[in-house]
């Protein structure tokens, strides 16, 4: 019966799209992790195998109007990534979460995350050859970051 009441529930969610799925601000009314798994289908759940593929998947999310997927990218390859490039996939990480606040309309928060990912990058004893420094960089400004 609770299945049912999943399928059901899952049904209702695939008939009624809003931003807010595509943002998981939702996320958290699940029961238990299978439903909330349902819902958050594509996601990535596993370490990328390289910088280049974690950079790709993510800005695959980004143009398909994904930021919450992208940061989830970042924050996968984050976990799994050499010691010498984990600063700047956090750093990443940071930027897709500045995007995400932005798309659910939280300039402040966007901006603040947004000035966090350029230090934390600036930081980073390495940044992966495979990332777009220019955009994410033109892009944290574009938020309100700051360079200082």
């Amino acid at each position: 019966e609770a299945l049912a009441l999943v399928d059901r529930w899952d049904d209702a969610r695939k008939a009624i799209t809003s931003a807010w799925d595509r943002l998981q601000q939702r996320a958290s009314r699940f029961a238990d992790e299978e439903s909330r798994r349902r819902f958050l289908h594509g996601i990535p759940e596993h370490a990328r195998d390289s910088d280049a593929a974690a950079w790709l998947e993510a800005v695959a999310y980004l143009e398909g109007d994904r930021p919450f997927h992208a940061h989830e990218v970042f924050e996968m390859r984050w976990r799994a990534a050499p010691s010498d490039t984990r600063a700047a996939w956090r750093g990443l990480a940071q930027w897709g979460a500045a995007l995400t606040h932005r798309a659910r309309g939280n300039d402040v928060g966007a901006a603040r995350l947004a000035d966090r990912a350029l230090r934390t990058l600036a930081d980073a004893p390495r940044i992966p050859p495979d990332v777009d420094l220019d955009r994410v960089t033109s892009s944290c400004l574009e938020l309100g970051a700051t360079l200082g």
